[in-house]
């Protein structure tokens, strides 16, 4: 496992370094701080589906509870998200913009990974996967909360503020008895090529969403 997760570090890393977080500079204005919220909608919301049916789907006992224990960790926050765009736009994404064209390289993104959660059939990639989805989330909630601090909106967001950051680093996959558990996991040669290639396709589909979420936010500086 210790192969595997040296493999997550480097595609984070590089997801560190996509171009969408070089837009992230400080504003007065929330809306255009956060304008690219409305085009996340649909992977927060697609996200409570793929944690949960990734937990449903698993067989090993011990596996099946951490996998379970993460889900429910997670449960929620897409309300968080919620009042968020209620705070920031006054309303919620309507659902004939939620599948707005413009949108619509975000939602492959999106569906890609959901894709991941039938195509497995080893729950030792189901952690993987998980392990996937919470270092492409590190990533985005340390760059979201610092944007939001540097912008002088600490207080006023529950999904994107340095509150949600700190939820996702007490989640359980991060205890250390958990961490050698996790590191103890053996993998063969063509186990481990398997899963990092799982962790590949996760980073491209980020990638692909963050991508899309650039435009919403070149607009705002354009306009001002």
């Amino acid at each position: 496992m210790q192969h595997v997760r040296s493999h997550l570090k480097h595609r984070a890393d590089q997801f560190a370094r996509h171009p969408f977080f070089a837009l992230l500079r400080p504003t007065s204005e929330l809306r255009h701080a956060l304008a690219f919220a409305r085009g996340l909608s649909f992977w927060v919301y697609v996200f409570q589906d793929v944690i949960r049916l990734n937990a449903d789907l698993a067989r090993e006992r011990r596996l099946r509870a951490l996998l379970a224990r993460h889900c429910e960790e997670d449960r929620g926050h897409e309300q968080w998200f919620h009042a968020d765009l209620l705070e920031i736009f006054g309303a919620p994404v309507a659902l004939d913009e939620l599948f707005a064209p413009e949108f619509a390289d975000a939602r492959a993104g999106a569906l890609a990974i959901a894709a991941e959660v039938f195509r497995l059939s080893d729950d030792r990639l189901r952690v993987v996967l998980v392990d996937a989805l919470e270092a492409a989330a590190s990533v985005g909630f340390t760059r979201f909360a610092a944007h939001v601090r540097a912008s002088g909106f600490v207080g006023r967001l529950q999904y994107f503020d340095g509150r949600h950051l700190a939820v996702e680093d007490d989640h359980e996959l991060h205890d250390e008895r958990v961490e050698r558990e996790l590191d103890a996991i053996r993998f063969d040669e063509a186990e481990r090529a398997e899963a990092v290639a799982l962790i590949d396709r996760v980073f491209a589909a980020f990638a692909q969403i963050f991508t899309a979420l650039m435009p919403s936010m070149v607009a705002p500086r354009l306009a001002a």
